[in-house]
């Protein structure tokens, strides 16, 4: 299950922003996940809530937005990914979004 490591990459980066910026509590956390990555936006959420259990992010709530994969290939083709292959010549295409994760926005309390 890779979403617990995810969920642990999170929780360290909005550690590091509430530190920053002095916050009392945080309460809303905001996550792009690109399709390509395949992390279960449900398996995320139970991770990130057991890891912040009993600590300074308890009850924080994780929103997950999803980023739609988008590629483009040799042949002129610029659009949704259909599979591992350009839907216009059956070529591998090359990924322009889809892989990322980003921790938005941090919501908190100072």
């Amino acid at each position: 299950m890779h979403e617990y490591g995810i969920a642990c990459g999170i929780v360290d980066t909005v550690r590091d922003v509430a530190r920053q910026n002095n916050a009392k509590k945080v309460l809303k956390v905001n996550v792009e996940i690109g399709e390509l990555t395949f992390v279960n936006p449900e398996q995320l959420k139970f991770s990130f809530e057991a890891i912040t259990s009993e600590t300074e992010l308890d009850g924080a709530r994780l929103e997950i937005d999803s980023i739609p994969a988008k590629v483009s290939c040799s042949c002129g083709y610029l659009g949704d990914a259909a599979g591992f292959t350009c839907p216009k010549c059956g070529t591998p295409p090359k990924v322009l979004h889809g892989r990322e994760i980003y921790v938005r926005n941090v919501e908190i309390e100072v």
